[in-house]
């Protein structure tokens, strides 16, 4: 069998090129000796505020395509690499351009019920926008929806529902009604850390305090 950290590809963010020899001769020593740590190290990496300074992104891009590099099956690396990407913006791997969408689909192709990759494609959605996930269409709001019935603790997941409600409006989750005001609580009490949320729980109770 061939060893596949002899010829690392060299992977294209839009014109310009990343190459990926780089990460792996960094992790080919210790990779024989723990062989978890592609998915260990790009986990780590992505939550680690400093890595999301716009000066690391590359880095963590490269570590990132290198970990998918080592395992393609790898849902949550694809879910990753969908939420480093920005909007608009491709990433060619072996030839294919994937944009956010595509990685969060290919994420939900390798694992349906990862409730990140759910919130991350309906975040790529505009309103009113349908997608089609094994062979079921899926607006943004129902992907919100799929992502908090498989983790109803996900904070993103019920600061993006909210941010689809209009004033007034509402929708149910397990019989009980939910407005924007109510999904960005929910937020911040799942995340406290949550700062977009707690901005959008304000502009919410702005808009409802009386004239």
């Amino acid at each position: 069998m061939s060893n596949p950290l002899s010829s690392p590809p060299a992977i294209c963010v839009n014109m310009g090129q990343i190459s990926a020899r780089s990460a792996y001769l960094g992790l080919v020593k210790v990779i024989a000796l723990i062989p978890m740590l592609p998915i260990a190290l790009i986990v780590l990496l992505f939550h680690n505020r400093k890595l999301r300074h716009k000066k690391s992104r590359g880095g963590v891009l490269t570590t990132m395509l290198a970990a998918l590099a080592l395992n393609p099956n790898y849902s949550t690396g694809w879910t990753y690499l969908g939420s480093t990407l920005k909007a608009g913006e491709t990433i060619t791997i072996a030839g294919k351009p994937y944009t956010k969408r595509d990685c969060s689909l290919k994420a939900l192709e390798l694992d349906p019920k990862s409730s990140p990759a759910w919130a991350l494609l309906g975040s790529t959605m505009e309103a009113g926008e349908t997608v089609t996930v094994a062979r079921k269409p899926y607006t943004g709001r129902d992907c919100f929806l799929k992502a908090l019935d498989l983790d109803p603790h996900s904070s993103s997941a019920w600061t993006l529902l909210g941010s689809t409600l209009k004033v007034g409006e509402t929708v149910t989750i397990a019989g009980k009604p939910y407005t924007a005001h109510d999904c960005f609580l929910k937020a911040v009490d799942m995340n406290p850390s949550n700062n977009e949320a707690w901005e959008l729980l304000r502009a919410t109770m702005r808009n409802t305090e009386p004239v």
